[in-house]
């Protein structure tokens, strides 16, 4: 079963941005965080702790894992011979240009 968030991290959050842990809070992220695989939900509100200043909403959060996943798609990308080829070319022109 697919429970979105732990509690576990809603808690270091909440400590984080000095913010009461309400049952209220954990409950409507809970239910809405479900609809997500809980390793982009982990990842994105590690994110969010790290480098956001205020206490996250609801928006930001889904916003952040959205992100997170979109990252993780296109690290997993495959790219095909022409495009690699090009990449290749351009980075000779850079290696090129750089010795002259």
């Amino acid at each position: 079963m697919n429970t979105g968030m732990n509690k576990k991290i809603f808690k270091m959050l909440c400590i984080n941005f000095n913010k009461d842990a309400n049952k209220e809070t954990y409950s409507l992220w809970e239910e809405e965080l479900k609809k997500y695989d809980p390793i982009y939900v982990d990842k994105a509100l590690h994110t969010i702790i790290k480098n956001d200043k205020y206490f996250p909403t609801l928006a930001r959060i889904i916003d952040v894992i959205k992100i997170e996943m979109l990252s993780t798609e296109t690290e997993n990308e495959i790219i095909d011979e022409e495009t690699q080829k090009e990449f290749d070319e351009f980075q000779e022109f850079i290696k090129a240009f750089r010795e002259s």
